[in-house]
């Protein structure tokens, strides 16, 4: 009996460490795309724009 509610006390913390490494994640990835972007400054064009916010969208969906 004591060991299932401490094991229940347990969980949302773990599941707030999961969702905190996710976001940071994706966050990571934001930061990178976003630097690849400037990289490729002078290559920029419509399509391009296109092509990294459907990218980020998929991100933010998955996590």
């Amino acid at each position: 009996m004591r060991n299932n509610s401490s094991h229940l006390r347990n969980e949302p913390f773990l599941m707030g460490k999961n969702h905190f490494r996710m976001r940071s994640y994706s966050f990571l990835m934001r930061n990178y795309l976003w630097r690849m972007g400037n990289c490729n400054f002078r290559m920029r064009n419509d399509s391009f724009h296109m092509g990294k916010d459907l990218f980020l969208s998929t991100l933010l969906v998955n996590f």
